[in-house]
């Protein structure tokens, strides 16, 4: 299945009665409302979702514009950052985590906490595909999706409703996942740009309380901008403080080498299609564009893994690094700027170094790569610029 084109079809099917001069005209209330770059706030300072001071009439249509806006980008970003944590989690030693190995065994229960129209359920979906095969069947996930608005909630459930029998049975639960226990718990928890509407003062504790719902693992997305990579510290350092442990896409299971008070942040990149309707609610002319976000997840390890799921095997003669520049090629040579276990490195990876060498070749900034030790060299944690 292509779940992108799916998506896109189920979108403008929930779109088709609205006509394109109301989709456009409620993308610019929506983008009118956040044009001073701070979520909206209820009266007892809680979070509440963007579109949040418009009058109830224009909610629906608020909705529908959000979802053609950015349900496509928050999907990829979603998509990319779920898969990540899928392949980490299969590379941690068995016995596995009860958790965990429910996950991996694609049966397992799947909470969307600030779920929105359901981007990262769908994500989610699109993600088991990806990395523990094709549909079919073996067990598939179930759903829950959080999400206080009962509009969006709306919207969400009619698009999902295009989606795989397991998105069409999603549960859709009115609840704001910031304003305590969620009451709902799932294998794996995923929160895709939500943590940044929170106040600061509130957010330790929503992490926590996302941290409590997961049986298995959490995912964290947001803004690929050095707020947005804050706010992931934040929550990082929170959660690692009570024992969770990285899954992705970090190598470094503790505190984070890049120096954030310096300017330097991490982020990933994802290209995205725009449609005829996204054109429209976007008011552009260029057929794509560019996703940046930021990620983390975490899984309990129940006292049975020996270390973190983005680290090679202890005793190996390789490295895992996460590539975090893009790659210079060279004669017989690849310079690489990476992260892994000791902190920010360079590599030069030698045409000598066989697979790897071939592996550097091809691989992108964000990319994980298995690199021979010898070759990283220039251990540090300097701040990195802006990408």
């Amino acid at each position: 299945m292509d779940h992108s084109h799916e998506m896109a079809a189920a979108i403008a099917g929930t779109a088709m009665g609205m006509g394109a001069g109301k989709i456009a005209a409620a993308s610019r209330t929506l983008s009118d409302s956040l044009s001073d770059g701070s979520p909206g706030r209820d009266g007892a300072g809680l979070p509440r979702t963007a579109y949040g001071g418009l009058g109830a009439a224009d909610r629906h249509a608020a909705a529908v514009a959000y979802a053609v806006a950015r349900m496509p980008a928050t999907f990829a970003a979603a998509r990319l950052a779920l898969a990540e944590t899928l392949r980490a989690l299969g590379r941690l030693p068995e016995p596995r985590p009860a958790g965990v190995a429910r996950i991996l065994s694609g049966g397992f229960a799947a909470l969307d906490a600030g779920a929105g129209t359901g981007a990262s359920a769908w994500a989610c979906e699109a993600a088991v595909g990806d990395v523990l095969g094709p549909i079919g069947g073996g067990p598939r996930p179930s759903y829950v999706c959080l999400e206080r608005s009962a509009h969006m909630a709306a919207v969400g459930s009619a698009i999902l409703g295009g989606g795989t029998p397991a998105l069409r049975a999603a549960e859709w639960v009115g609840a704001d996942f910031a304003a305590g226990p969620l009451g709902h718990r799932g294998d794996l928890v995923v929160a895709s740009y939500v943590l940044n509407e929170v106040p600061r003062r509130l957010r330790a504790r929503a992490a926590l309380s996302l941290w409590e719902a997961a049986s298995g693992a959490l995912v964290l997305v947001e803004p690929g901008t050095p707020a947005g990579y804050g706010v992931l510290m934040e929550a990082r350092a929170a959660l690692l403080g009570v024992g969770a442990r990285m899954a992705a896409p970090c190598p470094n299971g503790g505190a984070c080498p890049i120096d954030a008070a310096a300017g330097g942040w991490c982020r990933f990149t994802r290209r995205v299609a725009r449609g005829r309707l996204h054109l429209l609610a976007k008011a552009g002319e260029a057929p794509y564009e560019d996703e940046r976000f930021a990620f983390v997840s975490f899984y309990r390890d129940g006292g049975t893994a020996g270390w973190d799921a983005g680290r090679a095997a202890p005793g190996g003669t390789t490295v895992a690094a996460r590539v975090i520049r893009h790659p210079k090629v060279g004669k017989g040579c690849v310079w690489l700027k990476v992260c892994a276990a000791d902190g920010i490195g360079e590599a030069c990876v030698r045409r000598r170094d066989g697979e790897a060498y071939a592996a550097a070749k091809k691989c992108g900034s964000g990319d994980l790569i298995a690199l021979p030790a010898q070759s990283i060299s220039k251990w540090s944690r300097p701040s990195l610029p802006s990408m």
